[in-house]
């Protein structure tokens, strides 16, 4: 379950403890062409994660093109992998944009994982309270689109290069 209030949103577990913190979320390009398409899905919250990633279903379903190459490093060691320039909108309404991302292999459901890059832009909490847990996000406003009446969070650590 979601909740939207203002500028955050909490997700609570159905029953029991989670050991993933999932959420929905919109992706698209960030490139602004107007045949930019945006698509919902479920994204994994990693504190342990420096920066976003996004999967080739991902890339596929929004068309986004990649614009370099980037090192990454995971327990196994190192790839290198695709980057890409995206949207990203949590369900609290903040959209996140240009965000570097890299394409990457995700486990089980989720095909978009939420980095440190993002994360670090807002107030993250959880709780085990009663055996139930909760996770909440709150963004903060760093900028107001002038283009549209959503609102754009751009911190300069996610400008592009």
């Amino acid at each position: 379950m979601t909740e939207r209030r203002g500028s955050a949103f909490t997700v609570t577990s159905n029953a029991g403890l989670l050991n993933v913190l999932t959420s929905p979320c919109t992706v698209s390009s960030a490139t602004g062409a107007a045949d930019e398409r945006a698509h919902s899905f479920t994204a994994i919250w990693d504190t342990g994660a420096t920066n976003s990633v996004i999967t080739q279903d991902v890339v596929d379903a929004c068309g986004v093109v990649a614009i370099g190459m980037d090192k990454v490093y995971n327990v196994s060691g190192y790839a290198i992998q695709e980057t890409y320039l995206v949207t990203i909108e949590l369900p609290n309404g903040g959209r996140y944009t240009p965000v570097r991302v890299t394409k990457g292999d995700l486990l089980g459901e989720a095909d978009v994982l939420i980095g440190m890059d993002i994360i670090n832009t807002g107030d993250f909490a959880v709780t085990n309270l009663g055996g139930v847990t909760k996770f909440s996000f709150r963004s903060l406003p760093w900028s107001i689109s002038t283009s549209s009446n959503k609102k754009s969070y751009v911190p300069s650590s996610l400008s592009p290069l």
